[in-house]
């Protein structure tokens, strides 16, 4: 399975603050981003993940994905 979770830089912290400031109190990304943290169990693989962004006791498995699978790249290449 794949999922991605962007940075705050990204999606979730533009998109759920401006959902906040359209009256869906409660999805800022401040406010969400314990739940992230609470499902995720990052496994870093020489990668870091800064503890305030990263969850470590979830029931979720989760690690960066390689970079030299060529799914990588027509993931990335599917987005542009």
């Amino acid at each position: 399975m794949l999922a991605v979770k962007q940075s705050p830089l990204i999606f979730i912290a533009r998109d759920s603050d401006n959902w906040t400031q359209s009256g869906a109190k409660g999805w800022s990304y401040a406010d969400v981003l314990p739940y992230f943290k609470r499902m995720e169990n990052w496994h870093d693989g020489g990668h870091g993940g800064d503890p305030k962004w990263r969850g470590n006791d979830g029931p979720l498995h989760v690690a960066r994905g390689k970079r030299d699978n060529p799914l990588f790249k027509a993931f990335v290449e599917a987005d542009e």
